[in-house]
């Protein structure tokens, strides 16, 4: 009896939770508010971030250095004449040197990387959002099948019970029929647990309120799933993983290259020099920057006198040209190193293709034998339902008892719920297999 009150009470609970209707798209829609996806968006952002501020060649600058000099005669005193004069010079980049080149465009493949891992991301979001939205749902829906269930026991049960007092059943069988019962009445409680825990997950992972509304049946659109080799020949170019690989390896040849060419620097400069005055203009071509240097005097007092080795005015001009060049010992060892990595990197592209390729093919042959089973579901349906329409019949010529129709009703029932199951059953092999090969957004709309 307490357990009858319970059923009732969970049954009016499921009723009243279900004030409004949940449909997949609404919660596929708030795809961009998963951890993973959220994770995913700041990572593009902080790469982002890292690429700009890498292709900045860098801030001006402008310093002044105040000097104070002192001058004396050989035998004079210290301090004979005093200059306070200054130099000043300002710093202009122009561009980046070919090392900072080569991180700008590696922060740029960064860039890159994170874009697609947040596309990935947002697809292996979808999959689990629909994944756990038709779990919630399968176990919404069973809900009916195991209270029809239920009550195709308890009419049983019923009757044995009354046999058993006309002497027409057993112990033993009205033992069976309790047995049977009880079976049926916990089937329901876990039944009715299942429901609430897939609900829970559901709502953690979409960010919905807890304990309200019921969720829709739905069935996205789907293209059709190209076979093994096409999607073979597919991931190679998008795969998230493949790309990495090939981006890492193609780094690597950009690095031998780089420190494969001769190690020169190049510096340009033009000057003008007075007794007080001196200013010069250099140019860097390595790290294209501009440097204006400009010295000249601020205040004096004393005086050295005449002819005591005081130097005479005059005034200069000309220009420098800097010419470096670096050993290569260093840079042909680099080299080497990274010869055998890139070696290493072209290995681990191959096996992770045939690693992918295997992947491919066995997400494919799971999706070939869910449509098996769907197939096989459709013909138990059909079957279920054959098999009711003869139990109706004979109830109408007095053949069959009440509990056989409740009976005949959960079979259909029971065999219409495995019928959706093996449906989503193939929607979500087919979403792995198009997801092996990085194709889902190819086939589903909801992927876009």
């Amino acid at each position: 009896m307490k357990k009858s009150i319970l059923i009732t009470v969970i049954i009016a609970f499921s009723a009243a939770a279900g004030l409004y209707g949940i449909t997949l798209s609404e919660v596929l829609s708030g795809v961009n508010e998963t951890f993973e996806v959220k994770s995913a968006m700041l990572t593009v952002e902080k790469a982002r971030r890292e690429l700009a501020a890498l292709n900045h060649a860098g801030n001006s600058s402008l310093s002044v250095d105040p000097t104070v000099k002192s001058t004396s005669t050989e035998q004079g005193s210290l301090g004979e004449a005093i200059e306070i004069s200054a130099s000043t010079a300002l710093k202009i980049p122009l561009g980046l040197s070919s090392l900072a080149k080569e991180k700008a465009v590696f922060a740029g493949n960064a860039l890159a990387n994170a874009e697609r891992s947040l596309k990935n991301a947002r697809e292996k979001a979808l999959i689990k959002l629909y994944s756990q939205y038709q779990a919630a749902w399968l176990a919404q829906e069973q809900l009916d099948v195991l209270t029809t269930e239920l009550d195709s026991a308890r009419a049983f049960e019923d009757i044995m019970r009354k046999n058993f007092k006309a002497g027409g059943a057993s112990l033993l069988d009205l033992a069976a029929a309790e047995e049977a019962l009880e079976e049926k009445q916990e089937a329901f409680f876990q039944g009715n647990l299942e429901r609430r825990l897939t609900w829970l997950e559901l709502s953690y992972t979409a960010g919905l309120a807890r304990d309200t509304g019921t969720l829709e049946q739905s069935r996205p659109e789907v293209a059709d799933l190209a076979r093994p080799p096409e999607l073979s020949s597919w991931l190679y170019d998008h795969h998230p993983s493949i790309l990495l690989q090939k981006i890492r390896i193609r780094e690597i040849q950009e690095s031998i290259d780089r420190l494969a060419k001769i190690d020169l620097s190049l510096d340009l400069k033009t000057f003008l020099n007075t007794e007080d005055h001196s200013a010069s203009l250099s140019y860097n071509f390595n790290s294209p920057e501009i440097t204006a240097a400009y010295s000249f005097p601020l205040y004096s007092w004393g005086e050295i006198p005449a002819g005591s080795g005081s130097s005479v005015s005059t005034w200069n001009t000309g220009f420098t040209i800097g010419l470096g060049f670096e050993g290569s010992r260093a840079d042909n060892l680099n080299i080497d190193s990274l010869s055998v990595e890139h070696q290493l990197e072209e290995e681990k592209l191959n096996a992770l293709t045939e690693t992918l390729h295997l992947e491919i093919r066995t997400a494919f042959q799971q999706w070939l034998k869910a449509g098996d089973s769907l197939e096989q579901a459709q013909r138990n349906l059909e079957r279920a339902e054959e098999n009711q329409k003869i139990v109706e019949t004979k109830k109408t010529i007095g053949q069959a008892a009440e509990y056989e129709i409740l009976e005949a009703a959960a079979l259909v029932k029971r065999s219409q719920w495995k019928l959706e199951s093996a449906f989503i059953d193939v929607e979500k092999t087919r979403m792995a297999a198009a997801d092996a090969a990085s194709y889902l957004s190819e086939i589903y709309s909801i992927a876009e």
